[in-house]
């Protein structure tokens, strides 16, 4: 597998204690991204203290991982949940100029989802929003 540089998208997370991510990649790649991951010497901004301390292959929990908004069942209060629209390539075999040629073709390659995320929001303001992870 190669690696190349590519566009990135950044958000920012802080967290009190531990902030854990979960990936899921192809068994073929595992090695790979652990080396990326374990190399990685911060995460954010580069003022930040944050580093990876522990790559595991585990199965993560169910309850703590976002779910596409048209699995959760109607009875579940939603409301006060923090939504976010996630997006996947529809084929894995996709060029560049399929990417960044158009812009008008972007639903053209990409699935667009609508994701619960199993976190409450808590306080919002001008700079931010306060969010405190709940079980979904």
């Amino acid at each position: 597998m190669e690696v190349v540089d590519s566009i990135g998208y950044r958000e920012f997370a802080y967290a009190k204690g531990n902030l854990q991510v979960s990936l899921q990649v192809p068994v073929t790649h595992v090695n790979v991204f652990k080396e990326l991951l374990r190399g990685i010497g911060y995460w954010g901004q580069t003022s930040s203290f944050t580093c990876c301390v522990k790559v595991e292959h585990k199965e993560p929990d169910k309850n703590l991982c976002a779910v596409p908004l048209r699995k959760i069942s109607p009875d579940v209060r939603t409301q006060s949940y923090f939504v976010e629209v996630a997006t996947e390539f529809k084929r894995q075999d996709l060029t560049w100029e399929e990417i960044a040629g158009n812009p008008e073709t972007t639903t053209s390659f990409l699935d667009v989802e609508i994701f619960l995320w199993p976190l409450q929001i808590r306080e919002r303001d001008g700079k931010g929003t306060l969010l405190v992870r709940r079980s979904l």
